[in-house]
């Protein structure tokens, strides 16, 4: 029935949105790694339930910009991604709370702590433990 009716019940992922604010800094691997792991956290946490995956991927990207002190969020990156800072950086905010350790559920952060994702999750935990970006992020929004 769906095919009579040319229905398409496909689901854009934050994944495809990501690939497109990469551009914005000319395909930096690093910074899309870590945002594919901050991504995938913002999947399975609760606060986040309702988020579109346009704004997912936005925020993860953002997140794991700043966290690689890249620099600051670009008119090139609001672009790319569709979103400003300020848009950003409450769920930001939110993220970072969500990612320290110990944690419930380890799975995400076991699957990036190996080489085929250049130990993503243990980068994050390590700049988040040299980052004053919580207190910044918490201030800001």
């Amino acid at each position: 029935i769906l095919g009579l009716l040319n229905y398409d019940i496909g689901y854009d992922g934050p994944l495809a949105f990501m690939q497109r604010i990469t551009m914005a800094d000319e395909n930096d691997a690093t910074t899309h790694t870590l945002a594919k792991y901050l991504a995938e956290e913002m999947l399975i946490g609760q606060r986040f339930v309702g988020v579109t995956s346009s704004k997912i991927a936005a925020t993860a990207y953002y997140l794991s910009h700043r966290l690689l002190d890249k620099g600051p969020w670009t008119c090139k990156h609001a672009f790319y991604s569709g979103y400003f800072e300020s848009e950003l950086t409450p769920l930001a905010a939110d993220l970072l709370q969500l990612l320290p350790l110990p944690r419930k559920h380890t799975a995400v952060y076991d699957k990036y702590a190996c080489k085929r994702y250049s130990y993503a999750s243990e980068t994050v935990q390590e700049l988040l433990e040299v980052s004053s970006l919580a207190k910044d992020l918490a201030f800001s929004s």
